[in-house]
């Protein structure tokens, strides 16, 4: 029997990409669709097609490499989604606060 993991990696995905798309779906729902976009393709180029051709063609890890680079890529979606979020920059509202401010100074 193999190594033992208090949580299987099954159950680690659920949340993380869980949010990640949570996150991705409100920001489209507001209109900023350019970067879910480009968080989307740059991580699916980087590192599900780029990172598992090097993983497992360059360096011969198999199969098990290739799903810990769409572990990877889904961790990074979740990273990237969730900073955004925390920026606010997504927030329509928070825009008209801003330009409010400008208003009010000149």
């Amino acid at each position: 029997r193999g190594m033992e993991f208090p949580l299987t990696v099954e159950e680690n995905c659920i949340f993380v990409l869980g949010v990640a798309i949570i996150l991705e779906g409100v920001m489209q729902g507001v209109g900023k669709t350019l970067m879910p976009f480009v968080f989307g393709v740059s991580g699916m180029w980087g590192i599900r097609i780029l990172g598992t051709y090097v993983c497992t063609q360059m360096l011969g890890f198999g199969l098990v490499a290739a799903w810990g680079c769409m572990i990877a890529h889904n961790m990074l979606l979740f990273v990237l989604f969730s900073i955004y979020y925390a920026s606010g920059r997504w927030n329509p509202l928070e825009e008209q606060k801003s330009r409010k401010k400008l208003e009010n100074t000149t």
